[in-house]
């Protein structure tokens, strides 16, 4: 193992790094350093320069690996299973403000199979108007998920940027889920806040549209942004741009789900597809709300309607080409 420099400021262990065959050996140093201190309490390796990897990175409970502004880090090799594993961790995250590229060459960039408080993207900054982590070559980009018998929980995400999809086999960028075809618990927990996830890619030879089965036009994705099984989650300033299939899907069980301040446009399908089978959506405020009434006011088409009102709370028949408007709010 590397002899790396751990530098520790206010309980915080780092370690700055700049070749990417030296992360996973970073992540295992401060491990043993937080594990052996009785001051530190969770650790950060820095990728301060662009640089590639092999396998996959794989960071241990309560440490983070930060790719610094400006920053590159591309998975240059072939392998099974993902870039970034999180799966089976506490408190463990992807941050920063760089660029984390799967450049096509594994299913998923970043996965976390029953991950406990995991955190990804620029989280906690400050700044009013926050940069982005940005997350690249995906065929699935953000994946969280309960196993059969273990629940992913208070998940975290921030500041994050789902772009540039890979030319092939290209399916959810954004996906939680709680995986009941294997009976698992529901996730339980998430906050997101400042998300954007965009499918469009080049066109192929020709101008031919490259993509999966889902998506008639665009081809790029299935659902962008979707929630499975999931309890108790709040979006904030979400928007999703040349989808797939849908743009924003909550399906398989989904309950308390707060979006405020959607805006979703291109999707082939449905803008929002809300598949609980006659679940309750309320309104933020449905003063004036009737049957068959467009849900909101929009720039993008056709927006959809209401099938039925209960005192106040508006029952979501379908809603194609949808845009939730700045002051919104859509609650499942």
């Amino acid at each position: 193992m590397n002899n790396f420099t751990i530098v520790e400021l206010n309980a915080v262990a780092s370690i700055d790094v700049s070749t990417g065959a030296d992360i996973n050996d970073a992540l295992a140093a401060l491990d043993v350093y937080i594990l052996g201190s009785a001051t530190a309490t969770s650790g950060v390796v820095n990728v301060t320069a662009s640089t590639s990897f092999s396998t996959t990175i794989v960071p241990q409970d309560n440490i983070a690996l930060n790719l610094n502004a400006g920053v590159t880090l591309t998975l240059d090799s072939a392998i099974v299973g993902s870039a970034y594993d999180l799966s089976g961790t506490q408190s463990a995250g992807l941050t920063g403000t760089g660029t984390l590229d799967a450049a096509g060459n594994t299913d998923t960039a970043v996965l976390g199979d029953a991950a406990k408080d995991p955190f990804i993207g620029n989280v906690g900054s400050t700044d009013p108007s926050p940069d982005s982590l940005t997350i690249v070559g995906w065929k699935y980009g953000v994946v969280i998920a309960s196993t059969a018998t273990e629940a992913a929980t208070d998940i975290v995400v921030e500041n994050l940027q789902i772009s540039g999809p890979a030319a092939i086999d290209v399916i959810y960028p954004f996906w939680i889920t709680s995986r009941p075809a294997l009976n698992g618990p529901q996730v339980e927990g998430l906050v997101v806040t400042n998300l954007l996830v965009d499918g469009g890619q080049p066109l192929g030879v020709n101008g031919a549209i490259i993509g999966s089965e889902w998506s008639a036009e665009n081809g790029f994705t299935a659902d962008q942004i979707t929630l499975q099984g999931v309890s108790n989650a709040v979006l904030t300033n979400v928007t999703s741009v040349n989808g797939g299939e849908n743009a924003v899907a909550v399906a398989w069980g989904s309950t308390n789900v707060t979006f405020v301040d959607a805006i979703v446009s291109g999707a082939d399908g449905h803008g929002f597809n809300i598949g609980n089978g006659g679940a309750i959506i309320d309104v933020a405020d449905s003063t004036g709300l009737t049957v068959g009434a467009q849900l909101i006011g929009g720039t993008s088409g056709a927006t959809g309607t209401v099938s039925a009102v209960f005192d106040g709370a508006a029952m979501l028949q379908f809603i194609t080409g949808a845009q939730f408007q700045a002051g919104e709010t859509l609650a499942l």
